[in-house]
């Protein structure tokens, strides 16, 4: 029974999947791209201070950004897969060797002159005078951009996702809707708001899909961890990843404090997640699984230690479906095999 219902939820996303994606460059190409008038409008962002939100900040756009600085793979991912990459100034990436766009923007994505290793400072952004900054609430720290606000002052626009919080930061509940409203904001912002739609409708799409498919059956207990070093801070509900996995009948541990081994094997998860900002996510959970402390641990002993990139943890945008299905699969590995096999 649980076979034929997977199938068949799998047969209805796949030819939506197919439907979508190839209908999506040409739609946005004739319907929006062939608009030369800018209606001025008003979106709704975060203001941050010294990577803190402290509220929301509703900025007035009177024609779309020309000169954009943006940071991180998949926020200028997203750029591509809107059809807005010709705006940007400056493209700054994190992740490297180990960030993979998607093979429908993969063409689009290489001709981005890509920057890694700059450290952003006010004195370098004042000087290249951008119209908007786009990327994650650390762009906004005391030893970086400062705040929102100082930029917003000086007539630049400034553009982050709710769910781009510190990793340590408990305070403020993150949500996959928080991705979707980041995608349809930046549509706003260019008009290119039915582009924003398609996205978003198939992630949202694969997220139903999979809540169909696991809604009877009684979730594993996972952990999501970040290496911070001698301790590991815990991604809890209130965690993009965290939602996702409590979406899908997840039993989440943790709720943002930082944790040692000796607690790892005390919550003894079956599922651990490991969390790497800026290397290889395969290597951190190799980490975990040869530490000899944790080979009675249920996640060690049943080889269910995965890593996962912070980009589908964290301002993941256009990457958003990618980390639902990255999370899926490990919390139901047999059940969704087949399922992710036709993404």
């Amino acid at each position: 029974m649980i076979r034929k219902f997977l199938l068949f939820f799998t047969t209805l996303f796949f030819l939506l999947i197919i439907y979508s994606g190839c209908q999506q460059k040409s739609f946005y190409q004739r319907s929006e791209q062939a608009s030369e008038s800018y209606e001025p409008r008003w979106v709704k962002n975060v203001k941050v201070i010294n990577y803190n939100t402290i509220g929301d900040s509703w900025q007035y756009y009177r024609s779309a950004p020309q000169k954009v600085i943006v940071a991180g793979e998949n926020l200028l991912e997203t750029f591509v897969a809107l059809g807005i990459e010709d705006n940007i100034l400056l493209p700054i990436g994190y992740n490297g060797y180990f960030f993979e766009p998607d093979a429908c923007y993969a063409a689009r994505y290489a001709k981005l002159p890509v920057q890694k290793g700059i450290h952003l400072t006010k004195e370098k952004v004042l000087e290249m005078q951008p119209d908007l900054i786009v990327g994650g609430q650390v762009l906004f720290a005391n030893d970086a951009l400062s705040s929102t606000d100082f930029w917003n002052e000086r007539n630049i626009h400034t553009y982050c996702s709710s769910n781009a919080n510190s990793p340590t930061d408990s305070k403020h509940q993150e949500t996959v809707e928080g991705e979707f409203e980041f995608i349809s904001g930046l549509g706003k912002i260019y008009g290119r708001e039915a582009a924003a739609r398609l996205l978003i409708d198939d992630m949202r799409l694969k997220l139903q899909t999979f809540q169909q498919a696991v809604h009877n059956m009684v979730g594993p207990r996972v952990l999501i961890v970040e290496d911070l070093g001698s301790i590991f801070v815990t991604y809890g509900r209130n965690k993009l990843a965290g939602d996702i996995c409590g979406r899908l009948n997840g039993r989440v541990l943790g709720s943002g404090e930082t944790i040692g081994l000796e607690d790892l094997l005390r919550l003894d998860p079956d599922v651990l997640f490991v969390v790497k900002s800026d290397g290889n996510p395969e290597q951190a959970a190799e980490w975990f699984r040869r530490l000899p402390v944790l080979r009675n641990c249920s996640c060690v002993k049943n080889n269910r230690v995965y890593g996962i990139a912070l980009s589908y943890t964290y301002n993941s945008a256009v990457k958003t479906g990618e980390g639902i299905s990255i999370l899926a699969s490990g919390m139901y590995p047999d059940l969704c095999k087949e399922l992710n096999s036709r993404y």
